[in-house]
């Protein structure tokens, strides 16, 4: 929808909270219909079209915001891959006003290891599970 993509385009990028416009269109057009996404962001989500597991209590489902207190890496690995999770979304504006920089999956050796980085935007980062 054009009308929908310029008005997402001009007003996206005044919100650090939201999935900029770049993103927005690759999880929206480009990724697959039946992925489940694991995200350190707030459930600005609303036009991605996907299922988005924010990182505070969300109806969909699970948090995905565990630590090295909380569980290992192999425990958190196994959480995403027993509910299906595909893909993660990392928006760093939120990660650091919710204080979420412990979570493994703002973790780069854990990321290294288990995602590939598909986009980077804005101090936005999308990863699938290898």
């Amino acid at each position: 929808n054009m009308n929908l993509d310029s008005y997402l385009e001009k007003n996206l990028k005044k919100f650090k909270w939201y999935p900029s416009f770049q993103m927005t269109k690759i999880i929206r057009d480009e990724l697959p219909e039946k992925i489940k996404i694991a995200a350190l962001a707030s459930g600005n989500d609303y036009y991605l079209n996907k299922k988005f597991y924010d990182a505070q209590n969300n109806p969909l489902g699970p948090t995905f915001v565990e630590t090295k207190k909380d569980m290992t890496s192999q425990e958190f690995y196994q959480k995403m891959k027993n509910f299906g999770i595909t893909h993660t979304f990392l928006n760093k504006h939120v990660i650091d006003k919710w204080g979420l920089e412990e979570c493994w999956l703002n973790d780069e050796s854990f990321r290294n290891k288990y995602f590939i980085e598909l986009e980077k935007d804005n101090n936005q980062y999308l990863y699938k599970l290898k």
